[in-house]
């Protein structure tokens, strides 16, 4: 493709030594460094005391042990930033450095932005990669939230959106299609999933504008977001390599390994050569991980071609899903939401699915267009995977939640207050309320200061100068609103 100041091709060594495309003028646009991977559409998964791989593009020279790296939480901005050690550093080619970092055992769950900083000529460089670690607890039920085919727009542009509930056409105003993005993303952290999978035609002309925009509306998540390449997306790749995530890629998250493929962009594209033999390297090392394997892909892997369009590849890609029990292959394209049987036969029930059924193919519709959803209405997925190889894949319209109930999962507020906190408890899921933590912070009147809540156990404390942070464990009905009040001591 032609790009205003020219393209270079340059082979990063991400996690699964995957090449990538980016261009000379977005690498010298953010200060001749960049965070490679992890990236925002890509983020790498941590338990307190483990380790991530962090390759940074940095043309020159790199001053010996100046490197630092650091977390910031998404949640708690408030909170100190959290700086990782690193137990080495090396450049693995000319301009592309891996540091091998470890995370404290004491850091939080959570979302992190990742800064690294290093000393280049009597120059201190940093930059941030926004949303990019992922820290996580011991995972016993992964819960996916599926999105697809957003179609970000530059300029934004308004549609007509059907959000209501099954079988009742039910526009609600005239949310843009970006803004919608951004809206099904912040509702969707409310049920705080372990990831969110949205699985290409993130932009719609792959105008580097709108993966920016993507970037923008993604922010909106405190879930982390693994995102995959469309079709639409193929009309600029290295936009959307250099602004989101690699062209293919894979994350473990204890029993789990999730692998993002990239199916092309026309028919005769898709898997075959370095991503189909990358691809069964994963498989292989997710089996004797004892890993069940979740795919995210943008074009559907059919027994017969719909839409004109055939991934190449797709027959060995199916024998290979059926010869390591993959247990669930997430995709849009078609703008509509079904799931089918390796042999071609819907799956109807809503009850979990047992890993005896095998691989289940799964479409979901496109997040801001309503056509060709039919009934369903904007949307998406929320999937549960048990480890005992089990799937539930419910269907949630935007706003309504009403086609899937969410039960007892955590919800770990973004909330804040100085004096008195009132917890809002209207949201669109019907949800078993508990357990709940939620970050509070004051205003310091003097460095003594302490307060104690009315209802609740104070989990966690963060003190500045002049600010005290509190995680508050508290206990919530089902109701709309409690108030809880907070004795300064």
């Amino acid at each position: 493709m032609e790009r205003s100041k020219g393209v270079i091709v340059a082979g990063i060594l991400l996690f699964g030594m995957v090449p990538i495309v980016i261009t000379t003028h977005a690498l010298f646009s953010q200060g001749q460094m960049r965070i490679a991977d992890p990236m925002i559409g890509a983020p790498q998964f941590s338990k307190p005391g483990g380790t991530i791989p962090i390759f940074v593009e940095k043309q020159g020279v790199v001053d010996s042990g100046s490197w630092r790296v650091q977390l910031q939480s998404v949640d708690f901005t408030w909170a100190h930033a959290i700086t990782l050690d690193i137990d080495a550093s090396y450049m693995y080619s000319e301009g592309r450095h891996e540091l091998n970092v470890r995370v404290p055992v004491t850091a939080m769950p959570g979302l992190y932005d990742l800064s690294v900083s290093c000393n280049s000529l009597g120059t201190r460089l940093s930059v941030v990669e926004p949303h990019s670690v992922c820290i996580y607890d011991n995972v016993t039920t992964l819960r996916l939230a599926h999105l697809t085919d957003p179609h970000v727009t530059i300029p934004d542009r308004t549609e007509v959106m059907n959000v209501g509930p099954p079988h009742t056409a039910v526009t609600w105003g005239d949310r843009s299609i970006n803004g919608n993005l951004r809206w099904l993303l912040e509702n969707v952290s409310v049920v705080r999933p372990d990831l969110v999978l949205l699985t290409g035609d993130i932009a719609t002309r792959g105008l580097e504008e709108e993966f920016i925009a993507a970037r923008e509306a993604i922010m909106a998540s405190s879930a982390p977001v693994l995102c995959t390449l469309g079709n639409h997306d193929h009309r600029s790749p290295p936009g959307f390599v250099f602004h989101l995530a690699p062209a293919y890629f894979s994350r473990s998250i204890d029993d789990w390994r999730v692998i993002c493929l990239d199916t092309g962009a026309t028919e005769g594209n898709g898997l075959f050569g370095e991503q189909m033999r990358w691809f069964k390297e994963q498989l292989a090392q997710a089996f004797a991980a004892g890993q069940q394997v979740i795919v995210g892909m943008h074009i559907p892997s059919t027994t017969e071609p719909v839409g004109g369009y055939v991934i190449e590849g797709n027959e060995e890609f199916r024998e290979l899903c059926e010869q390591y029990s993959i247990r669930g292959i997430f995709t849009g394209h078609h703008h509509y939401s079904d799931a089918h049987y390796a042999n071609g036969s819907q799956v109807l029930t809503p009850d979990p699915i047992p890993a005896s059924a095998g691989p289940i193919y799964v479409k979901t519709g496109s997040t801001t267009l309503d056509y060709d959803n039919g009934e369903r209405g904007i949307g998406w997925r929320f999937v549960r995977s048990h480890r005992n190889g089990s799937m539930n894949i419910g269907y949630d319209m935007a706003g309504t939640g009403t086609s899937d109930p969410i039960e007892d999962l955590p919800l770990n507020g973004l909330l804040r207050a100085h004096a008195g906190l009132q917890v809002n408890l209207t949201n669109y899921y019907r949800i078993t309320f508990a357990n709940v933590t939620l970050p509070v912070q004051f205003a310091l009147l003097s460095p003594t200061d302490q307060f104690l809540p009315s209802e609740g156990e104070i989990v966690g404390q963060v003190r500045t100068s002049t600010m005290a942070g509190l995680l508050l464990n508290i206990l919530l009905p089902e109701t709309a609103n409690k108030q809880i009040s907070f004795t300064r001591v």
